[in-house]
């Protein structure tokens, strides 16, 4: 099962995007991450669904603590990627301050959003010529039994992590601001984030590709 289709099958707009929380627990890997055995043992066992997504990054665990922001945009370069991973880190961090009360976020690792060395939130992008689709996880209310219980230490990391284990690393969007919850986020979200992805980025969003939204669909069909 494939994350991204919520996003894909609506290519067709130039701007789209979708938050949600999840209701129950999932684990979702990239692309390329391989299985390991004792990864899916530990989902079999707890009945947790795995999903794929078409975008980089390792395996994270969502769960109702959780707020994924997802976005799908027609912009007007191929390439450049870390630049627009910057942009996006932007709108973020810019709704979290100005309707969420949470300063001192930056970004940091590739794509990450940190607060004091500690990770609030992860994110992917998967490009397909001028068309971009970017996801990232915010951490509001932290479960870190669950995350030990079911992620074992990545293989890789960012270097601002130095070893950390969950525990240390990750920090809930709550422990900045305790009046905040997942619902509270994702409400915002849905009603800022737009707001804030059309402002940064204004001067490279671009119109449709028609002639490419058809491929777009099928990797939706086929993946």
């Amino acid at each position: 099962m494939w994350i991204d289709d919520v996003i894909l099958q609506h290519a067709a707009e130039a701007v789209y995007v979708h938050v949600f929380v999840p209701e129950t627990v999932m684990v979702v890997m990239a692309r390329s991450t391989p299985v390991r055995d004792c990864f899916m043992s530990r989902c079999v066992q707890r009945n947790i669904e795995v999903y794929r997504r078409l975008g980089g990054g390792g395996a994270v665990v969502l769960y109702p603590g959780c707020v994924v922001v997802s976005a799908g945009i027609w912009v007007d370069r191929e390439f450049d990627n870390a630049r627009f991973f910057a942009l996006f880190s932007k709108c973020f961090i810019a709704v979290l301050k100005e309707h969420l009360s949470v300063e001192g976020i930056y970004q940091d690792g590739v794509s990450d959003l940190v607060s004091a060395g500690r990770k609030v939130a992860g994110s992917s992008m998967f490009r397909s010529k001028r068309y971009l689709l970017y996801q990232a996880s915010l951490l509001v209310t932290l479960d870190i039994p669950l995350i030990e219980n079911i992620l074992a230490h990545p293989s890789r990391e960012p270097d601002y992590r130095r070893r950390k284990s969950h525990g240390d690393f990750l920090l809930g969007l709550c422990d900045l601001n305790p009046s905040l919850d997942s619902d509270k986020v994702a409400q915002v979200m849905k009603t800022y984030f737009v707001v804030m992805l059309k402002k940064y980025f204004s001067s490279s969003l671009a119109q449709v590709d028609t002639l490419h939204v058809p491929y777009l669909y099928k990797r939706m069909e086929t993946t």
